[in-house]
C-alpha cells in the first residue's frame, strides 16, 4: 500500500510539472500572438492612412493596395498604374 501511495504521489508531481510547463508555453505563445495582432492591427492603420491619401487626390483606380498575409506575417504593396 505505502509503495502505491508513493509512486501515485510522484505520478502527481510529474503531472504537475509537466502542466506548470504547458502553461508557461501557452503564456509565451499567447505573448507571440498579441504582439502579432499589434503588428497587424497597426499595418492596417498604416493602410488606412495610404488609402485615404491617394483617395483624395487621385483618380479613382490609380491607386491598388495588394495585402498578402503569409506566415503570420503581413506585408504592404503599393502599386501606381
Amino acid at each position: 500500500m505505502a509503495a502505491h501511495n508513493i509512486q501515485f504521489q510522484e505520478e502527481t508531481r510529474n503531472n504537475q510539472k509537466n502542466t506548470t510547463t504547458s502553461i508557461k508555453n501557452l503564456e509565451f505563445q499567447t505573448g507571440q500572438i498579441a504582439q502579432q495582432l499589434a503588428s497587424t492591427s497597426q499595418l492596417f492603420t498604416e493602410l488606412e492612412s495610404e488609402v485615404r491619401k491617394s483617395s483624395n487626390g487621385g483618380k479613382c483606380g490609380e491607386f491598388c493596395i495588394l495585402l498578402c498575409v503569409s506566415a503570420g506575417t503581413a506585408v504592404l504593396s503599393a502599386l501606381t498604374g
